[in-house]
């Protein structure tokens, strides 16, 4: 339903900056892409299932509602804005989905195209495989996600070199010194330059190339935990609400890959990334061989 939301924004994104002035674009997007469609199909969906859980706390004082983000997002709205206004909720929730479909597709490619350059990963990777079905059989538990180590580091790898956003913006809102004496006063935008510190050379031996090694030891930090020298996700309490979510989906990915199929790309090496405009990726012409196991 929802599988083409990411392709149709960016599609009328383009659309818009093709005209001199962006309210020129916005008049005439609707003709080429509907977006606003997606906006209509979460409505529809959410509207009956905010009235049927505002009906069922009214009428059940002992009422548990469902631990999700609809929940979260119709309690804040609740506290902070109009309760009976869904356009803000609407916009959260289209919002969200935009942004966990496109980055893990993103980061799902280049995982694959990661892994298809390095056969010794593969192999390491399908071992990890075998010993987790015969411990956990074939589900994708919790724990059997969990005790994916070497996985676990190989995309931990693949986040540190492929960031989706060059930085992440933060607005100051206290004044802070630094030891050199430089000085950032409160309300002042600052932006982290993702990239830069994931491939720090002070932090990283051979910082430009993929070593899922470097990371292999379970007792390190994991594909969803930020520190110094790795934040993806951003840090602190506005780091990624999703990150933890999205790690087992890549994972699960990864694995469902791996235990059907041997897979390469064609000259056995990692293709260049194609950017333009420094964000924008453009797709590879190298296609990915995938093998069936027997």
């Amino acid at each position: 339903m929802l599988s083409r939301i990411t392709d149709e924004v960016n599609e009328c994104t383009a659309f818009i900056d093709i005209f001199p002035f962006k309210w020129m674009g916005r008049l005439f997007a609707p003709l080429v892409n509907d977006v606003y469609r997606h906006y209509r199909i979460i409505e529809n969906l959410v509207l009956p299932e905010i009235e049927r859980r505002r009906i069922a706390a009214r009428a059940d004082p002992k009422y548990t509602p469902p631990v999700d983000l609809l929940q979260f997002m119709l309690e804040f709205n609740d506290k902070n804005g109009d309760p009976n206004s869904t356009k803000d909720l609407t916009s959260s929730l289209m919002l969200t989905a935009f942004g966990a479909i496109a980055t893990n597709v993103f980061i799902g490619t280049h995982f694959m195209y990661d892994v298809a350059a390095h056969p010794e990963v593969r192999e390491r990777m399908y071992e990890e495989q075998q010993r987790i079905i015969a411990k956990y059989g074939t589900a994708f538990s919790k724990e059997a996600l969990r005790d994916m180590s070497y996985m676990e580091s190989c995309l931990r790898e693949t986040l540190r070199l492929n960031t989706h956003a060059i930085g992440t913006f933060r607005k100051m809102m206290t004044g802070f010194t630094f030891s050199n004496g430089l000085s950032v006063p409160a309300g002042r935008l600052c932006l982290v330059h993702t990239r830069a510190v994931n491939r720090n050379d002070k932090v990283y031996e051979n910082a430009n190339e993929y070593i899922p090694e470097r990371v292999a030891d379970p007792t390190n930090p994991r594909a969803a935990t930020s520190v110094s020298g790795y934040v993806t996700f951003g840090m602190g309490e506005f780091g990624c609400p999703g990150r933890h979510f999205a790690v087992g989906q890549l994972k699960a990915l990864m694995a469902v890959l791996i235990r059907r199929y041997d897979f390469t790309t064609k000259s056995g090496k990692r293709p260049k990334d194609k950017i333009q405009r420094v964000t924008e990726y453009l797709p590879i012409d190298e296609a990915v061989i995938f093998t069936p196991r027997a």
